[in-house]
């Protein structure tokens, strides 16, 4: 019999979901959580999109499970996020392995998609543990955050307003939104994305080509000199080390025409929060410099608009922090031993630490994600399922 937790994660699998289109996957959590006895008191939607630079119609689903019995503990905060990347629209998830637990993976039947275990793995664990504190006699207060946009720069996770969240508002946090069970990252990366609109001058490309300023043009010589001098992709410079990365590339319209506009997405990424700027720094002034330098018949040059995204900041949390302590304890009693890890993929952790509340992100099982071989070690999930329990009565 596949365990009911694995049969959930498969039909969240099945939602398409991308990043402000989460409608139909926080209808399907909301269903589910009131099927448990949550009523509408305890669980609502806030207004985050509102503040969101790429719009949306469902904000942060909030769930409260007041405290039960005479559990004194503290209390504690869950989320995941409910959005995934666009990649995963038309996944097909299949379990693959049933009737060994210690082997068994979910996996894509649509080569062209991505599975979506990020993140809905860590919905998975959320629903399982709802299940879990729906039976239970005494457990501390419990607060589940269902976050949105978290793929487009942390953007739910920055509107979510904790000062909400009462009576007994969290003290420490888990994010499930990490690969291995045994896994407690402690440190997370920053990035800062950038906007960079370059404009040159149309012409038709057999008639006056001269009189043309490629945007394109101006693109390729930046990112050419960036990428010999190792700015693009991991950077290990004598100032320090991070990453970056030229994303999205939209322009033109006709073979015939010199590209007169094309919008430039990016992002840089470091653990040092002035190294990073420095990376930032770089792109601004070499995107200014081609642009100035490319030039048509007459000498006049294309022009680059810049202006700075979503961005959040790295935190690092002690090895001896209580939340860190809690999770490695819970472990332990399962039979597992903790490795604690940095991770450079920003989630939603970096959010609650900026706003002062001690959060830790937790392994799911989600594996190669953000490409068409990802997939879910189920072995993982079931384990990190367990440990949900645990964390919420600890």
């Amino acid at each position: 019999m596949i365990h009911p937790s694995v049969v959930k994660l498969l039909e969240l699998l099945a939602i398409d979901g991308p990043s402000t289109e989460e409608d139909a996957t926080a209808a399907h959590v909301a269903k589910a959580l009131r099927q448990l006895g949550v009523t509408e008191q305890n669980m609502w939607h806030d207004r985050a999109f509102e503040q969101s630079e790429y719009g949306g119609t469902t904000g942060n689903l909030i769930v409260r499970w007041p405290r039960r019995g005479d559990h004194r503990g503290a209390a504690r905060l869950f989320m995941a996020h409910l959005d995934t990347v666009a990649l995963c629209r038309g996944c097909r998830p299949r379990l693959d392995g049933f009737g060994d637990e210690k082997a068994a993976r979910i996996v894509n039947d649509n080569p062209a998609s991505a599975l979506g275990a990020d993140c809905r793995t860590g919905i998975g664990i959320l629903l399982h543990l709802a299940r879990f504190l729906a039976g239970c006699p005494a457990h501390p207060p419990v607060w589940m955050v269902f976050t949105v946009q978290e793929e487009l720069g942390l953007i739910g996770a920055r509107g979510l307003d904790l000062g909400a969240l009462t009576p007994e508002p969290p003290v420490l946090g888990f994010n499930y939104d990490a690969p291995q069970a045994n896994h407690v990252i402690t440190a997370i990366t920053g990035t800062t994305r950038f906007f960079i609109d370059l404009f040159g001058k149309a012409a038709h490309t057999g008639i006056n080509p001269q009189d043309g300023i490629s945007a394109a043009a101006a693109m390729a010589g930046a990112l050419a000199e960036l990428v010999q001098g190792g700015w693009h992709g991991a950077i290990v410079q004598a100032e320090g080390r991070g990453s970056a990365n030229i994303g999205v590339l939209n322009g033109g319209a006709m073979t015939n025409t010199v590209m007169d506009k094309l919008t430039v997405r990016g992002e840089a990424r470091s653990h040092d929060t002035a190294f990073r700027q420095q990376i930032i720094d770089r792109y601004r002034r070499t995107f200014e410099r081609w642009a100035a330098a490319t030039r048509n018949a007459t000498g006049d040059c294309a022009r680059m608009s810049w202006k700075l995204g979503p961005s959040y900041e790295a935190f690092a949390l002690p090895a001896d922090a209580p939340v860190v302590q809690m999770a490695c304890e819970a472990m332990r009693e399962l039979g597992i031993e903790p490795i604690l890890k940095t991770d450079d993929g920003g989630m939603d952790n970096n959010r609650l630490n900026a706003k002062g509340l001690p959060c830790i992100a937790l392994g799911s099982g989600q594996y190669q994600v953000h490409t068409t071989s990802e997939w879910v070690n189920v072995d993982d999930f079931l384990t990190a399922c367990r440990l949900s329990e645990r964390l919420a009565v600890a």
